[in-house]
């Protein structure tokens, strides 16, 4: 149980960086544009 717990969080892990990360990007080309 707690294995496949810590399995399938490393396996989010990456996705939810991915994502804060492409997140982060965007907002970093978006904002200055706008100003």
């Amino acid at each position: 149980m707690l294995r496949e717990l810590a399995h399938s969080f490393l396996l989010n892990l990456p996705m939810s960086c991915l994502f804060v990360w492409t997140y982060t990007v965007a907002c970093a080309h978006l904002i200055p544009e706008s100003i």
